[in-house]
């Protein structure tokens, strides 16, 4: 089963982390922003930065009002998706979960990519 993390410690946080079902171990992070800023200053991302860092993470995603692009700073690409993109892909990955898990009892959280929601750009 897909289980979602919120990741805080003293002076930071990030929204929602997947862990590693063998080690624990965080394995992708997501920040959700309603809005663009983080596109054009991503060094504000000063507690998803840390965390990537920290745990080896390299493309996290971000959402955003309607940038969709992947930005690099501090040895982080970040993936900007728009949070209604974003939406539909949580929204179609659960709906296929829930028909896949009555037959098949497989789950697959992130199937559907950036590039299977183009149609928005």
């Amino acid at each position: 089963m897909f289980t979602p993390y919120y990741a805080r410690w003293s002076n930071g946080e990030v929204d929602m982390v997947g862990l590693s079902d063998t080690t624990l171990k965080p394995i992708w992070a997501l920040e959700i922003k309603w809005s663009d800023r983080y596109f054009e200053k991503p060094k504000e991302l000063k507690s998803l930065i840390k965390f990537c860092q920290e745990n080896s993470i390299k493309t996290p995603i971000v959402t955003s009002i309607s940038k969709e692009r992947e930005v690099e700073y501090a040895d982080v690409l970040f993936q900007f998706l728009p949070s209604s993109a974003y939406e539909y892909i949580v929204g179609k990955n659960t709906l296929g979960m829930k028909i896949k898990n009555k037959h098949t009892k497989t789950l697959s959280f992130f199937k559907v990519q950036i590039k299977d929601i183009l149609l928005f750009a």
